[in-house]
């Protein structure tokens, strides 16, 4: 099939919702916030602030309990399609490369630039989705 003969067919945009986190925070690599080696992920992934401040990278931790080898969906590296229903401008592509502390469960962490504020709402629920194109 030529690409003309693909462009004539009509297509449809479906859309699957894969997993709803019950919970979304934020945290910046500081010591304060993770540990003694901030700019090092959980997966031994290197932050790059100056990517991170341009929003070039858009990182996220994940509470154990979302990882596949503690039961869950996840492995680091997964690239997570997120949809935040209050606040849009936060919604794409997000890439799993960090652990949140045990005392979390259902839990997604946000990984931003300690400049770059966002605004979280209380019940700022995160959901997972799949898209996919279907003839």
């Amino acid at each position: 099939e030529t690409i003309s003969e693909a462009l004539k067919t009509p297509q449809i945009m479906c859309v699957d919702t894969l997993h709803t986190f019950k919970r979304t925070t934020q945290y910046n690599p500081s010591r304060r916030q993770t540990d003694s080696r901030p700019l090092e992920t959980a997966d031994q992934s290197w932050i790059n602030l100056d990517s991170l401040k341009a929003k070039k990278i858009q990182w996220c931790a994940v509470s154990r309990d979302m990882l596949k080898k503690n039961g869950g969906t996840y492995e680091y590296g997964d690239t997570l399609e997120l949809v935040f229903h209050k606040n849009p401008s936060l919604n794409g592509e997000w890439i799993i490369h960090d652990t949140m502390n045990r005392r979390y469960r259902k839990t997604i962490d946000l990984l931003v630039h300690k400049d770059n504020k966002i605004q979280l709402y209380r019940k700022n629920n995160a959901t997972v989705i799949k898209t996919s194109w279907q003839n």
